[in-house]
């Protein structure tokens, strides 16, 4: 079962490797390709200035916006610019 629901869109950036001996022989795209038939959206932006590209005409007053990751020191840093887009769109309902 799926959180996600029809009209929704899930954005699966590039996979970020930190280091070390983590294989690197998958990506968001067949993540993506893995979910099989799904009723919501799922796009793999290649990085992410796309991301913020393809955000715009689907945002609305009231979107929600989230952003998750693991070990990247720069997530921080990469949801201050989500919000600071966000502020210089002028969205309405």
């Amino acid at each position: 079962k799926s959180i996600f629901k029809k009209g929704d869109t899930l954005f699966l950036l590039p996979i970020y490797y930190a280091g070390g001996t983590a294989q690197k022989d998958i990506s968001s795209q067949m993540l993506i390709d893995a979910m099989g038939e799904i009723e919501f959206s799922a796009l793999a932006p290649s990085n992410r200035e796309e991301l913020l590209v393809l955000l715009n005409p689907m945002l609305i007053k009231g979107s929600c916006v989230l952003s998750m990751g693991a070990r990247d020191p720069s997530l921080a840093n990469f949801a201050l610019s989500i919000k600071r887009h966000i502020e210089t769109l002028n969205l309405t309902e």
